[in-house]
């Protein structure tokens, strides 16, 4: 189970380090931080142990396989018939990730999507919007977005 830790200076300067690339070596990073590659080896042990790093990951860029941006649309679909609409969703949008969940009292399911074009995104919008359960959609684009060392307010 994770403790709580408190974060220091240090301990900021190794997760800025990490998140530009996670596989920058604990010798450079200590070199950065004017420590030892011990106390990088540690503090990154304590950062792990108390879950405030979680992982490492490989980041992919999309749009070399053609997908521009993200398209999440927020539909309000007849609780009585929720199941109904996911099982016919699955049909209806393949690819795509569709979930029930409460958002607030209009929107009840959220429908994901990596998209190639806007059209994409609003001919799926109009399929959606055809189900006799559906009784509203909302539409929202994600541009590309990534937690980097540049984009988190440390």
């Amino acid at each position: 189970m994770a403790s709580e830790k408190k974060i220091d200076e240090l301990d900021i300067k190794i997760i800025k380090e990490l998140l530009k690339n996670s596989r920058t070596s604990f010798s450079e990073i200590a070199k950065k931080c004017g420590v030892t590659t011990a106390t990088i080896n540690n503090r990154f042990k304590e950062l792990k142990e108390t879950g405030i790093i979680t992982g490492s990951t490989v980041i992919v860029d999309l749009t070399h396989f053609g997908v521009e941006c993200d398209g999440t649309l927020l539909l309000n679909v007849d609780p009585q018939r929720l199941d109904e609409f996911l099982n016919d969703t699955k049909k209806m949008i393949g690819e795509f990730f569709a979930a029930p969940q409460k958002l607030n009292d209009k929107y009840n399911v959220t429908v994901w999507s990596p998209i190639k074009n806007i059209r994409e995104l609003e001919n799926l919008k109009q399929s959606l919007k055809q189900h006799s359960a559906v009784i509203d959609v909302k539409t929202n684009i994600w541009t590309y977005m990534k937690v980097s060392a540049d984009n988190l307010n440390l």
